[in-house]
């Protein structure tokens, strides 16, 4: 007598649970084994069609559920996922266009099918159907709160934004406590500039949704912040300042001040943030020669609002004390440099136009020598995506960030990078989102006369990269004992012909002036023996302390993590004999 077929259900727990294991190409087996022994089950189709799509196997996923589609042309799921398999997937516009339009003729009303509709019109560029299914959508399930941020995105883009308006409000009246509908109303309020009834607001759902206080709190301190635009009489057109914070830098921070100071920017704006060594005592024997100089304590606001809370901060403080028009946001790591050096900033922004964001990229600093003072050749130089910002203190920005803010719309909106238009930008719900990373090389090519260039002295030498990896980065709030942001230290490719461009940008005669300039600085402040102390501990025993000083249980947990960030440097091997449980 012959062993009773298996049941779908129990072929479809099997599948669950080989692929919760990641056991995909045995999963796969029973799938198809499971289908010639029950043809066209649905429930089977769809796992088969789930399970193919947890493998990007999306030529056969399609296949599954266009089965679906034959075997049971009244269920709209099938219809869904063909057209997204082809549509999101695939590319296959044309055949998912189709299977859509048959669907909606099907089930005009079906939520599933409306939904999947106005995404693949979107992504096929059709704004015009797009704004008709999604007037359908919201219309007839105004429950659905995921159709609300994509929809009213679209209407903006298309310049309906009464219509917007009408749809949020509508949207809120259904969803009163739907977070991500609270989020798109507030976005309008910032689009609007409404900063008195965004606050007020805000202080309210505070008090009414206290699992979100913090993400609020973050929204006051922005609005308050930013908005508070009371300015100087007068400002130097072209006068730049420059904002920084700064943690524990007192190897480094003599050598920046000099060189933001030697490159003709008017203000110095340093944010203290948890320093425990001498940057605060060199910082101010520095600024009791210079007052343009200005060093404050900036841990409270980064304990509760990060990085961003921080550069918001130092911006309005210097917004409103400073004459300058323009700030320049970088790190202690960071030098600003123009062809040719040294080109100081005021000679630099007489060449331009006024803007509200000038952005430039950075360059990669690779192979530095031990110490090696600023300028100084590496073995390359590599163009980086990542940019950093030049900011109007006129412009409106929403918040501001580490490479590049949100600034608020306005028709007279001017974001520069290179010699051009920045063109990386795109339309939020709430202002501008500058890109803080661009992939368009030739916008600020290698070789183009008169750029300007941040050098990014991200890993300095390999003792210096490892000593650093102890500090957790600013821009996050957990409590990491090592810097999550670092993969390892070893020669990075150079941007070809970037060398010969960066010799012929940094004259050598003007680089030893410029050290000879650094070097007099540090002695008038008296700061050989400060910096020769900050410096000391930077030593291969010292790393090899901090290491055996770590718990077993951080060892154990922290290993994956350790492996990656110290791959290339001499303690790689302690760490492979000492941490061997993979994180």
């Amino acid at each position: 007598m012959p062993p009773p077929l298996k049941a779908p259900s129990d072929y479809i727990d099997e599948i669950t649970i080989l692929t919760q294991s990641n056991q995909l190409e045995e999963a796969k087996r029973l799938v198809v084994e499971a289908l010639d022994v029950h043809l066209a089950d649905k429930n089977l189709l769809l796992t088969a069609n789930s399970l193919y799509r947890r493998s990007q196997d999306y030529h056969a996923s399609v296949v599954y559920a266009e089965q679906l589609i034959q075997s049971y042309p009244f269920f709209p799921e099938g219809y869904c996922r063909a057209a997204q398999d082809l549509g999101f997937h695939l590319s296959l516009y044309k055949e998912a266009l189709d299977i859509i339009s048959n669907a909606r003729r099907r089930f005009p009303d079906d939520l599933s099918i409306l939904w999947t509709a106005f995404s693949l019109y979107q992504v096929c560029g059709d704004d015009e159907t797009a704004l008709v299914v999604g007037n359908m959508l919201v219309g007839l399930h105004p429950t659905f709160p995921d159709s609300y941020p994509p929809f009213v995105k679209l209407l903006l883009k298309c310049q309906q934004e009464s219509k917007a308006n009408q749809i949020v409000e509508a949207a809120f009246s259904f969803l009163p406590t739907d977070i991500g509908i609270i989020r798109l109303r507030l976005d309008l309020l910032l689009r609007r500039q409404q900063h008195f009834e965004y606050r007020n607001w805000l202080y309210c759902l505070a008090m009414r949704m206290p699992e979100h206080l913090h993400e609020f709190l973050v929204g006051i301190h922005r609005s308050h912040v930013m908005s508070n635009r009371r300015l100087p009489p007068q400002r130097d057109p072209y006068a730049c300042d420059v904002c920084c914070i700064a943690s524990d830098e007192s190897p480094y921070i003599a050598e920046f001040i000099h060189h933001y100071l030697y490159l003709g920017f008017s203000n110095i704006y340093i944010g203290l943030n948890n320093s425990v060594d001498s940057t605060e005592v060199i910082v101010r024997k520095i600024a009791s020669a210079y007052p343009n100089v200005h060093l404050f304590d900036v841990n409270d606001v980064q304990s509760l609002f990060m990085q961003a809370g921080c550069y918001r901060v130092l911006f309005d403080y210097a917004r409103q004390r400073s004459t300058s028009s323009y700030c320049l946001f970088v790190d202690v790591d960071e030098f600003w440099v123009a062809d040719p050096f040294p080109k100081s900033i005021r000679d630099f922004l007489q060449e331009r136009p006024a803007f509200d964001v000038y952005c430039l990229h950075w360059i990669i600093l690779s192979g530095e020598e031990f110490f090696s003072p600023p300028l100084t050749p590496p073995q390359e130089y590599v163009w980086d995506q990542h940019v950093k910002s030049i900011c109007s203190y006129a412009a409106d920005f929403i918040d501001m960030r580490a490479h590049a803010p949100l600034i608020a719309f306005s028709d007279q909106v001017s974001v520069m990078k290179g010699n051009t238009t920045n063109r990386d930008v795109t339309a939020s719900t709430s202002g501008i989102d500058i890109h803080q990373a661009s992939e368009d090389f030739e916008a600020s090519a290698i070789g183009t006369p008169g750029l300007t260039w941040i050098l990014h002295r991200m890993n300095r030498s390999e003792l210096e990269y490892s000593y650093r990896l102890f500090m957790p980065r600013v821009s996050v709030l957990d409590s990491n004992l090592f810097k999550t942001n670092r993969d390892g230290y070893g020669p990075i490719p150079g941007t070809p012909g970037a060398n010969e461009y960066f010799e012929h940008l940094l004259p050598k005669d003007e680089i030893a002036d410029y050290h000879e300039s650094l070097k007099k600085f540090i002695q008038a402040f008296d700061l050989d023996v400060d910096i020769e102390a900050a410096r000391s501990v930077i030593c291969e025993e010292e790393v090899l302390n901090r290491l055996k000083n770590l718990p077993p249980d951080v060892l154990a947990v922290e290993s994956g993590l350790m492996r990656k960030i110290f791959a290339g440097t001499r303690f790689v091997d302690w760490i492979a004999h000492h941490a061997p449980t993979a994180s």
